[in-house]
């Protein structure tokens, strides 16, 4: 047994994490062939198709219908909001914490990936939260999931509690209460309902 750092086996780890997903995507709509994906990832080129079929599937789809399928009994489909809706912070250091575990080069770089994007204020990403819930609400045929919902306002909340920390508000402190007490509600009925995935 070594303790020494398998090249090969990094590869194939950054091959099966959420980052593949949209790297995949991006050099599929470059037109890159799998045999050139398969060699990236060292291996064989029906492996590679294999292995990221399903990844292909939804890929395809998303380009002619970008929405999440139906939940059961629902008369259309909802708009699907990504999880950096839900907590950008935590996001951004996913990427940043592979990148320097696994690139030697940016093993010392805080934020080798987010670097380059803007720091929010609190204030910045309250503003975020009403766009997200707008988002959810895009298509008035179909009613958003309570559970995103929820999340989105257990977010507000923690929010608010930051401002309540930096700027000494205590008004924010009551909306920061409030806004968990709705929280709990839609999740009570998201497991109700059967509706929502985390």
């Amino acid at each position: 047994m070594t303790d020494t750092p398998d090249p090969d086996a990094d590869r194939c780890a950054y091959g099966r994490t959420a980052l593949a997903r949209p790297a995949l995507s991006a050099e599929l709509q470059k037109h890159t062939g799998w045999e050139v994906i398969g060699e990236q990832l060292d291996v064989e080129k029906q492996s590679a198709h294999e292995r990221y079929k399903e990844t292909v599937a939804e890929w395809q789809l998303a380009l002619q219908e970008p929405y999440y399928p139906a939940p059961p009994g629902a008369p259309a489909r909802g708009l699907p909001l990504q999880e950096a809706a839900y907590a950008p912070t935590t996001a951004g250091q996913r990427p940043d914490a592979w990148v320097r575990e696994h690139i030697p080069p940016h093993r010392k770089t805080d934020h080798p990936v987010t670097d380059h994007l803007p720091v929010l204020s609190t204030a910045q990403e309250m503003v975020q939260v009403p766009d997200a819930l707008k988002h959810l609400y895009g298509d008035m045929r179909t009613p958003p999931d309570p559970l995103a919902r929820a999340r989105l306002t257990e977010r507000k909340a923690a929010l608010l509690d930051r401002i309540v920390a930096e700027e000494g508000r205590t008004e924010a402190a009551q909306q920061a209460e409030e806004a968990r007490a709705v929280a709990v509600q839609l999740r009570a009925e998201a497991r109700e309902t059967g509706e929502g995935t985390s």
